[in-house]
């Protein structure tokens, strides 16, 4: 009976350290090469390529308290989108899609603060209104919102 004991704790140990692959974590995908052509792949349209991405929170109004990081901000030369990898099924669910001829404005925001890191925030307005807030953690706000003005008429 103790031999079995170990044997079964030797095996959940060893099965415990393996990492997880890159396909099967929501973060891991986005820094391997595998993601751009992925990401095209799982598109109606056919863009040229893949301009930038991050991962991002979207928000409405203020940004939560509390949020997981499971969206990617993804900029292409048809469009801004906001995607989630579904590590079940190894496909990408496209939750926003903001052609360029939709886009009416875009504007960034940093709040400097003393002892955390500087929250970025990139705010997509549409010709009708509605307005998109993206919290950028990677510092790249300013590069996305160029990338997007590049390709609208402001």
């Amino acid at each position: 009976m103790k031999r079995l004991l170990l044997a079964a704790f030797v095996v959940l140990t060893l099965s415990a350290c393996s990492a997880p692959g890159p396909m099967q974590t929501k973060i891991g995908l986005l820094k391997t090469p595998a993601f751009d052509p992925i990401f095209i792949s799982s598109l109606n349209s056919a863009p040229s390529g893949v301009e930038y991405k991050t991962y991002t929170v979207m928000f409405r109004d203020k940004m939560p308290a509390m949020a997981m990081l499971k969206d990617t901000l993804v900029i292409t030369n048809e469009g801004v989108y906001l995607s989630e990898w579904d590590i079940r099924n190894y496909t990408f669910i496209h939750k926003l899609k903001l052609p360029y001829a939709d886009i009416k404005t875009v504007e960034t925001t940093t709040k400097e603060r003393s002892f955390l890191p500087d929250s970025q925030y990139l705010k997509i307005i549409t010709k009708t209104d509605s307005q998109y807030n993206f919290a950028i953690f990677d510092g790249s706000v300013n590069l996305a919102s160029s990338l997007i003005r590049k390709r609208t008429i402001q």
